[in-house]
């Protein structure tokens, strides 16, 4: 037996939802993976680092986020700059964003990536730096961004520490581990926050997918439906819709696969959508339609045209549309709801004003509209009797 009409239309609401679920779940799997060398200590008891030998234990167990303690800081002639450009060139000025420095223990050195704040620091305050910092590779690649930086900062450190004492490079590299220990002006907390947010979205989408799995499976389980007993009972709708088709006095039905263009018009009833969502009003409030065409551009050039029929309802501003694909369909069906349903038809921006500026007036309009229409009517079957 052929599903009805609002059984499929339900079902088909879905489609764009799902494709959001997946965009969701997709977000997720990239934040994941982006976080996933930070995942065992974002949320964590941070451990303490004091000198060069705990500090790359640490980076070895996989522990992204430290507690930095009494680390001796000294700054380094290289620094991370940005600028604005266009078409490769740059029309501004170079804009400080971070430093570098070079951590100094007893047991070795340690290449530092630090807030562009920390050069107001004075000496003091840079001899027992105790902040959270994270651990990042240098030459294995954990954040490509910034790799192509640290390689270069660390070669300017190993050449610093170099000319200091007097020593060959290779020997120097013995005591300064590829590691960057990078402090950021928060800490944690903004990596939480963006971890927690795509979590939040992952676990929003997943109920999301659920629901619209039990929606497959019975569509009296959607909201649509559920809404349906606000404005009566909602399986005497579904009936008094699916009726309609039968019997053939629906006024319009759309009969496009997608769910882009759904839309049935009954005499009792409209099935039509607010924005994206689905949604029923009684015809016997409706007051307006007009015809919406939109152009599509590209480049000052127009490459299409979309056309809706907008209808609006009485006390609700807020009209609701039903898409077609030609313009010709969606003036048939204006033309057909102003000869059966007696309401105002077509669009001016003297009607729009009023509706906007003189609502009320509108309505008195548009029942005096309806109450001409209605007498005429009577006055012809007056005459046939």
């Amino acid at each position: 037996m052929e599903e009805n009409y609002l059984k499929k239309v339900i079902k088909k609401s879905g489609v764009n939802t799902l494709v959001i679920i997946i965009a969701c779940i997709g977000i997720f799997a990239f934040g994941f993976f982006s976080f996933k060398d930070k995942v065992s200590t974002l949320f964590t008891t941070l451990e303490t680092g004091t000198n060069v030998e705990s500090i790359q234990k640490l980076y070895e167990n996989k522990k992204a986020y430290i507690q930095l303690k009494d680390a001796d800081i000294y700054f380094l002639d290289y620094a991370i700059y940005t600028y604005n450009t266009v078409n490769g060139v740059k029309t501004g000025e170079e804009k400080l964003d971070q430093v570098y420095g070079m951590i100094a223990y007893e047991d070795g050195y340690l290449l530092a990536l630090l807030p562009k704040e920390y050069l107001d620091m004075t000496d003091e305050e840079l001899s027992s730096v105790n902040t959270v910092a994270l651990l990042e590779g240098i030459e294995n690649g954990d954040f490509s961004d910034t790799d192509d930086y640290h390689k270069d900062a660390y070669d300017e450190l190993i050449n610093t520490i170099s000319e200091s004492y007097g020593e060959e490079a290779s020997f120097v590299k013995d005591y300064v581990p590829e590691i960057c220990i990078t402090i950021t002006d928060n800490g944690r907390t903004n990596d939480q926050m963006i971890f927690g947010g795509i979590t939040i979205l992952f676990l929003v989408a997943l109920g999301i997918l659920i629901r619209n799995i039990l929606v497959k499976n019975n569509y009296k389980s959607s909201k649509f439906y559920k809404s349906l007993n606000r404005i009566g009972n909602a399986e005497s709708i579904e009936h008094a819709l699916e009726q309609s088709i039968v019997k053939g006095t629906y006024l319009y039905k759309s009969d496009e696969k997608s769910y882009a263009y759904a839309g049935l018009i009954t005499p009792e009833y409209v099935l039509a959508k607010n924005n994206t969502a689905l949604t029923l009003a009684s015809t016997k409030d409706m007051i307006w339609a007009h015809l919406k065409v939109t152009k599509h551009k590209y480049y000052f050039i127009t490459t299409g045209k979309s056309f809706q029929v907008v209808m609006y309802f009485k006390n609700n501003k807020t009209p609701v549309t039903i898409d077609f694909k030609k313009e010709d369909e969606a003036t048939s069906v204006i033309q057909t709801l102003a000869e059966k349903l007696s309401v105002i038809a077509g669009y001016s921006d003297e009607l729009m004003k009023m509706f906007k500026k003189d609502y009320q007036g509108f309505l008195r309009m548009a029942e005096e509209q309806k109450e001409s229409a209605s007498g005429e009517t009577e006055a012809t079957n007056e005459t046939y009797e």
